[in-house]
C-alpha cells in the first residue's frame, strides 16, 4: 500500500509524541506525578487533532447513572452529546459514563510488572461502568453478553514499550487476569505500544476491526498486531472504531483513510 499523505503525518506525529515522553522525565525532574502530568498534557494535543471540538479531551472520574465510579483516567474522549460541565477552571466537575467515548491509560512502561497490573486494574473499573443505552443497532442474535459489551465504555491502554519478547507480555496480562478471575467483559479493549504495535482484546468473533485490516481470520482472545511506524494510524484506526456514546450519521471520516494499513506480523495468543 502506498502511504496517503495523512499516514505520513502520523508516522511523523508518532515519533513526536515519543520525543515528548522522553522529555517528560527530564521535565518532571523525577518526580513521578511531575512526569505524568507532562505525558498526559503532551498526548493530550494528539488526540485532539483527530476528535476536534465539540469533542474535548480531558482526564479524571467517570461515573455511570448506576452510582459506579471509576479510578482517574489520565485521557479521556468527550462525546459532544456530554452537557458542559465544565468549573471555573476549565475542567470537567463530572464525567458521565454516557458521554464518554474512550478512557485512554497512560503507561509508558508495560515491562515493568507493576505499571502494567496498575494500567489493568485502572482498566477494570472503566469496564465495571453502563451506560444507559448503546450507540449500536445491534441484531437480534446478539447474545445478552455481547450487548452487556456495548453498553461498557471502551477502555485503552496507551504505552511506549512492553516486555521485548512480546508473548512476555501477553502471558503476563492473561496470567493476571486468571489470578483475579478477571472475566473478558471487565478486561481491556486494546493496548497501543507507541512504535511496535497494538495487543487487541478479542471478546467476540464478530467484533474483531482489525482482522480485514490485516486479512486474517476472525479470533477471540489477545492479539499483537506489530504495525511498526504505522502504529499511532491504526491506533486512531481502533479508537474511531469502538462504540461511542452515540453514532454519528457519516461515521469517522478518517477510516476512509485508515482503514487499508497492513500489519507486519500478527501473534495471536488464542482462548
Amino acid at each position: 500500500m502506498q502511504n496517503s499523505k495523512i499516514v505520513q503525518l502520523l508516522q511523523i506525529e508518532s515519533q513526536e509524541i515519543l520525543n515528548v515522553f522522553k522529555k517528560a522525565s527530564i521535565q518532571g525532574k523525577g518526580t513521578p506525578q511531575e512526569v505524568a502530568d507532562y505525558r498526559e498534557n503532551g498526548l493530550h494535543p494528539y488526540i485532539a487533532k483527530y476528535f476536534p471540538f465539540p469533542h474535548r479531551i480531558t482526564k479524571g472520574i467517570i461515573t455511570d447513572s448506576y452510582g459506579v465510579d471509576s479510578d482517574s483516567v489520565d485521557c479521556l474522549i468527550i462525546s459532544p452529546i456530554h452537557p458542559y460541565t465544565i468549573d471555573n477552571g476549565e475542567k470537567f466537575s463530572v464525567v458521565l459514563a454516557d458521554g464518554v467515548d474512550v478512557a485512554i491509560e497512560i503507561k509508558p512502561d508495560l515491562s515493568v510488572t507493576k505499571e502494567l497490573h496498575v494500567a489493568l486494574k485502572q482498566s477494570i473499573s472503566v469496564k465495571k461502568l453502563r451506560r444507559v443505552k448503546g450507540s449500536l443497532l445491534l441484531k437480534a442474535d446478539k447474545t445478552a453478553e455481547q450487548i452487556e459489551h456495548f453498553l461498557q465504555v471502551p477502555s485503552f491502554i496507551f504505552s511506549t514499550k512492553a516486555k521485548v519478547d512480546i508473548n512476555d507480555t501477553l502471558v503476563e496480562i492473561r496470567d493476571y487476569y486468571r489470578a483475579n478471575n478477571i472475566g473478558k467483559l471487565e478486561q481491556f479493549d486494546y493496548i497501543i505500544i507507541l512504535g511496535k504495535g497494538i495487543i487487541a482484546n478479542y471478546k467476540f468473533l464478530d467484533t474483531t476491526p482489525l482482522k480485514d485490516t490485516v486479512g486474517g481470520n476472525p479470533v477471540t482472545g489477545f492479539a499483537f498486531h506489530e504495525y511498526g511506524e504505522n502504529s499511532f494510524a491504526a491506533f486512531l484506526f481502533c479508537l474511531n472504531n469502538v462504540p461511542h456514546a452515540s453514532a454519528t450519521f457519516h461515521g469517522q471520516i478518517i477510516l476512509h483513510y485508515l482503514n487499508q494499513i497492513p500489519a507486519l506480523n500478527i501473534i495471536v495468543m488464542e482462548d
